[in-house]
């Protein structure tokens, strides 16, 4: 009976433990980093897309202690916030092994900017004008700065309803550039050590290896290492949810209707004349919904960014096709002109405010956005040339195009620039290379639009299961996809 007891104790005792876990706050860090009562802090900078911000957030969340985890932004509201919709700036802070923990995390300007602070001066800037490399980023404030830095420091933080249980989000954080010219160093990461891309360097016409700077996948490079994840990213034709309904009309389907075969559909040249310079397509809505009073509005995000880089490959062939033989140009950014009007976005989460605030007002809106996104009550995807992108799999949106019939995906790289080898930064860059690129699919969580590529070997990864692809782009994105794997 003693021992029953002893060992009830011990089982009380540690359920007590688990259950008072509590998320950490920026005053942890503050006492981390204060002498008296200092501790050890793991602190990491990554930079580069935003398409895969969610799935990048659930893959740092797995590796912390249970009920630690809580999330800073840069966002100024404090609605519909949640992983995947924090803005440009965020950061991720838990304990990790019982080690405070801080991921810094920036996709303002896109996956470029995996890249961007690494390169030479020599480089040419994709954006042209001002730009230079290498490019100066920001980040959220260290996140002991951060006690006294957000909106909701001494109210209740936002809950974030997408966890079962809620992970307290901090809004209204301030910023810091720090390389900037005099800012004080703040004890975090003074650079960003490296991240991930939609799409390789070469899409932005970077030629890192005629430069000597970087070679895929070969680690005796002169700045860093970028490499092919093998992870397939799909992307879709996104649209607000009154133009939807307008081209549902059109083609005879049920208006208002969220079924999917009740899904408009758009051609690759349909969506092509709307989005090249001078396209047939560009100053009227007659063709594809019957209208000819409504703006044309194209929602494009930055130059630097791997969904345009990934809009401009597929859809104008840019620059994929190259000499005589060259692609479409693309329509002039932040334009208005007549009926058509295009609009540019730093960031996937603030174009998709945008074609929310544009339907209220019943624009109808159009943009190429990565299929992590889930469509809402504003906006849906399109059918492209005849399939869905959640064919088969509404939640995850993997099952069209990992078996080949779905045509808009890419494989994803990873930068990891030398001057960063050994820091804390590289470490969990390496970590969630891992877990995206290499998963063991029978205890990882399912992300919503990735896929392994059909070259990946592992066993626990199927196509049946919306995991695998059956196809590849054979490490170049400007190569058609091609089934090369027809069995699992």
């Amino acid at each position: 009976m003693k021992v029953n007891q002893l060992v009830l104790a011990v089982l009380s005792t540690f359920v007590a433990g688990q259950s008072m876990a509590a998320a950490v706050t920026a005053q942890d860090f503050v006492a981390a980093k204060t002498p008296a009562t200092a501790a050890t802090v793991n602190e990491g900078w990554l930079s580069g897309a935003s398409a895969p911000s969610l799935n990048i957030y659930q893959a740092f969340k797995d590796g912390c202690d249970a009920g630690t985890l809580a999330i800073f932004t840069s966002s100024a509201s404090s609605t519909s916030l949640a992983p995947g919709a924090l803005g440009d700036y965020a950061a991720y802070a838990c304990k990790r092994g019982g080690t405070l923990t801080a991921f810094y995390h920036t996709v303002n300007g896109g996956s470029f900017m995996a890249y961007a602070p690494h390169l030479p001066s020599t480089v040419a800037h994709p954006d042209g004008g001002a730009n230079v490399l290498p490019v100066k980023l920001e980040r959220l404030k260290a996140i002991n700065e951060l006690a006294t830095g957000c909106a909701t420091t001494t109210a209740t933080p936002k809950m974030d309803g997408v966890n079962a249980v809620g992970v307290p989000i901090y809004y209204g954080c301030s910023k810091v550039k720090p390389t900037a010219s005099g800012i004080a160093d703040d004890g975090a990461p003074q650079i960003p050590a490296g991240g991930f891309s939609d799409v390789e360097a070469a899409l932005w016409e970077i030629d890192l290896d005629a430069l000597n700077l970087a070679r895929e996948d070969n680690g005796l490079d002169t700045i860093g290492l970028e490499t092919n994840l093998k992870v397939m990213q799909g992307f879709g034709i996104g649209v607000t949810f009154e133009l939807y309904k307008a081209m549902q009309t059109a083609q005879g389907l049920t208006t208002g209707s969220t079924d999917l075969s009740q899904a408009p559909n758009i051609t690759t040249a349909q969506y092509a004349s709307i989005v090249q310079s001078s396209g047939g397509l560009n100053n009227s809505w007659s063709l594809l919904a019957n209208n000819t009073s409504k703006a044309v509005k194209v929602f494009r995000r930055t130059p630097t960014s791997g969904t345009q880089a990934t809009s401009n490959a597929h859809f104008l062939k840019n620059p994929c096709s190259s000499g005589k033989a060259t692609g479409f140009l693309q329509a002039a950014r932040t334009q208005t002109t007549g009926l058509y009007t295009v609009v540019e976005y730093s960031s996937s989460s603030t174009l998709k405010t945008d074609l929310a605030t544009a339907n209220t007002a019943g624009d109808y809106a159009i943009g190429v956005l990565s299929l992590e996104n889930t469509p809402n009550t504003s906006w849906k995807f399109l059918k492209l040339d005849g399939v869905h992108p959640e064919e088969g799999d509404a939640t995850y949106a993997t099952a069209a195009f990992a078996k080949g019939s779905y045509p808009l995906a890419m494989e994803m790289r990873a930068f990891e620039p030398t001057t960063q080898a050994g820091t804390y930064g590289a470490t969990l860059l390496t970590e969630l290379k891992s877990a995206l690129s290499n998963p063991d699919c029978s205890s990882f969580a399912q992300l919503r639009g990735l896929t392994l590529a059909s070259t990946y070997t592992g066993t626990s990864c199927t196509v049946a299961a919306g995991r695998k692809s059956r196809v590849t782009h054979g490490g170049k994105n400007c190569s058609p996809l091609q089934v090369t794997n027809a069995t699992n």
